[in-house]
């Protein structure tokens, strides 16, 4: 498919913070505009991801509510910026933002824009008869992380595999990179020269494991007493003080370092040794994989979501069952002791996230994707 056609794109995200799936719209968002395509990022007031999609220099329209009672309202005023724009795609990352780029369309001149629905959730879709409806007959095309929510779409709502495009990704890899930050990093930490740094980077929540991880350190330095071990995030539901204690009751609170919320969080992942993810849920698209791989760290996570999607285990890192700090700290370890392969499970992480996860690839493949859709359906305007 010819990825040079001009194209303008509607990118609606109405959610109310900053998470994996305002990420991935934002990031998506600015890869295209790097291609050449007009994005037009339409958010709601001054939020999270109206903040960050201005912050990334996109044009942005702020001024919708997406209020359940202002449906047709909002559907007018989309399709008038549809229609101002000559928009090809509009493309929702909430259920709400679908309802009113359907809304939208059903205004505008048929055959009227392609609809997209980029799902960023591991959650199983709803599949009653209306969602059916409106995701088979409404939706021209269906964007998921990983395959798990690619086959549930499939199975449950009975969309052609066609109409599915499971496109991960997004990864900064000019921010995230190798690089000589380690000893300024460690330094600040108090992590002494001859450590080896072990590293979990999620906000404290329960769903992160965080506990999981700090049984899973206690028993790695019991073999390895040189290892040290950074939490990075900031509070959520889980606070500092308890994993603390924690850590003390486990008798390594000497050896982890807690930081807490970090705007350089990539110069903290890239003075880390090993990534690890201990999440036991969640994880539909596992940010933190990508910028692991992405710094050139072997990676040790959880089989959750869709980590065994962007993990190959044995070649980017290892990948161990959810809540088993036992086997987690045996993959740590075996990646202690084999320090040539884990460097060259660092090596092919960082070739992947260029080749399958960057920003570039993000957007070259949504691109592709959106040209098919529009040209699906300008064929089957022709034939009604």
């Amino acid at each position: 498919m010819e990825n040079t056609r001009k194209i303008s794109i509607l990118q609606i995200d109405e959610i109310r913070w900053f998470n994996v799936g305002a990420w991935y719209a934002v990031s998506l968002s600015r890869g295209l505009v790097e291609l050449g395509r007009r994005v037009v990022f339409v958010a709601k007031g001054d939020l999270p991801p109206a903040v960050a999609a201005r912050e990334a220099g996109l044009e942005t329209r702020s001024d919708f509510t997406f209020s359940t009672w202002r449906l047709v309202a909002e559907s007018r005023k989309l399709a008038e910026l549809a229609q101002e724009v000559k928009a090809d795609v509009i493309c929702a990352h909430r259920a709400w933002s679908m309802n009113v780029a359907i809304g939208a369309r059903m205004m505008l001149p048929a055959p009227g824009p392609v609809i997209v629905r980029a799902r960023i959730d591991i959650r199983p879709i709803k599949s009653g008869a209306g969602n059916r409806f409106i995701y088979r007959r409404m939706v021209d095309g269906v964007v998921t992380p990983n395959s798990v929510s690619a086959a549930r779409h499939e199975e449950a709502m009975g969309i052609p595999p066609e109409r599915i495009k499971t496109i991960p990704g997004g990864v900064d890899t000019e921010i995230f990179k190798p690089g000589d930050s380690t000893r300024v990093v460690w330094e600040e930490w108090g992590v002494p020269t001859s450590a080896l740094l072990v590293g979990l980077v999620a906000r404290l929540d329960h769903v992160k494991g965080h506990g999981h991880f700090l049984k899973a350190a206690a028993l790695v330095n019991k073999e390895f007493p040189q290892a040290y071990f950074a939490i990075i995030g900031e509070e959520t539901n889980v606070k500092v003080a308890d994993l603390e204690r924690e850590a003390e009751k486990l008798g390594i609170r000497s050896k982890v370092v807690f930081v807490g919320r970090r705007s350089d969080v990539h110069r903290c992942t890239a003075a880390l040794d090993i990534g690890v993810i201990a999440s036991t849920g969640s994880e539909a698209l596992s940010r933190v994989a990508l910028e692991y791989m992405s710094c050139e760290l072997p990676v040790v996570a959880t089989s959750v979501g869709g980590i065994p999607d962007v993990v190959e285990d044995s070649k980017t890192g290892l990948v161990v069952p959810p809540a088993n700090p036992a086997a987690m700290a045996d993959a740590i370890k075996k990646l202690i002791k084999r320090q040539e392969a884990a460097k060259s499970m660092g090596i092919e992480g960082r070739k992947r996230a260029e080749s399958l996860y960057s920003r570039k690839a993000l957007a070259s493949k949504t691109a592709d994707f959106y040209l098919e859709l529009i040209e699906r359906r300008l064929a089957k305007a022709k034939k009604q």
